[in-house]
């Protein structure tokens, strides 16, 4: 067992924190989920990339019932555009971090 040990000290931090580390693409892409879904649970707006669509369910007159989606497109506000860039770059790290360890 002594020369498991041994290479695990050559190896260094990612031997003994290996564990931990491969929690990391799962945290990264979690909090690019929360950071996409902030908007959409605040403001009820899908975020794109500098524009925010609200959808509004109408309804269209017809000899049946009929509803549709219509989309309205507004410029999203400075934190908007900083969340939905900080959530691209949240799963770029983890798809990076997940092929680095595997």
């Amino acid at each position: 067992l002594q020369h498991v040990q041994r290479k695990g000290e050559q190896e260094g931090i990612f031997w003994k924190r290996h564990a931990q580390l491969n929690l990391l693409p799962a945290l990264l892409v979690f909090a690019a989920l929360v950071c996409s879904a902030l908007p959409i649970c605040a403001y009820g707006c899908v975020p794109f990339r500098s524009t925010c669509a609200i959808g509004r369910l109408t309804f269209m007159p017809s000899w049946f019932k009929l509803f549709a989606w219509s989309w309205e497109f507004v410029e999203m506000a400075l934190w908007g555009r900083m969340l939905a860039f900080i959530s691209m770059f949240f799963a770029l790290v983890a798809v990076l971090s997940w092929l680095a360890l595997h």
